[in-house]
């Protein structure tokens, strides 16, 4: 056995180190998440909608601890995604939807959502626990898919806090607008 190792010392090393370095990558990855507490602060944010479309029905602005919501009309010929508020609550897993009014005015005005009055709302992009609502695309290769890295968000958005991510069930990339953590629910 002794003689087999030392005929194929180069070979052993050649095969063996690169496969400790990748246990070791593997494990500094797994490592960094395991003292993070799972996040607890619900988010809302808004699914289907793009801020650069011409023809914007709904307009999601963050004042004063509230969600105000304003409609304006667009052309009826006009292909226009509805967007779709949403609140997820890390704890119980759950995604609700709200549903958001239209109105017959032909000017911009400003929609009274009953689920939002009762809601206080930090825009801070860091939670009070620390997490952020990752929804930005990664650049992926070979390198990041083997030794890990940070392209890990391909096909969702995630709240994420160091290594310790949790994904919000129905999301994809580049769709979902962050609107803020839900700090104080009144309902």
């Amino acid at each position: 056995m002794k003689k087999f190792f030392r005929e194929n010392f180069a070979v052993i090393a050649g095969v063996a180190l690169p496969l400790a370095l990748a246990l070791a990558f593997f494990l500094a990855t797994r490592i960094s998440a395991a003292g993070i507490d799972p996040p607890r602060t619900p988010v809302l944010y808004a699914s289907n909608y793009f801020d650069y479309q011409n023809n914007l029905r709904y307009e999601f602005k963050v004042r004063d601890g509230r969600v105000h919501v304003y409609y304006q009309p667009s052309d009826p010929k006009a292909h226009v995604l509805v967007p779709i508020l949403q609140i997820f609550d890390p704890v119980s897993g759950e995604v609700r939807e709200i549903v958001l009014p239209e109105s017959d005015s032909v000017k911009k005005v400003e929609l009274i959502v009953p689920e939002l009055t009762e809601i206080q709302i930090s825009s801070k992009l860091t939670s009070p626990d620390g997490f952020i609502f990752d929804s930005g695309y990664r650049n992926y290769n070979l390198m990041t898919e083997i030794f890990g890295g940070g392209a890990h968000n391909r096909g969702g958005v995630f709240l994420r806090k160091g290594g310790y991510r949790m994904p919000i069930p129905g999301t994809r990339d580049n769709n979902e607008k962050f609107l803020g953590w839900i700090v104080k629910d009144g309902r």
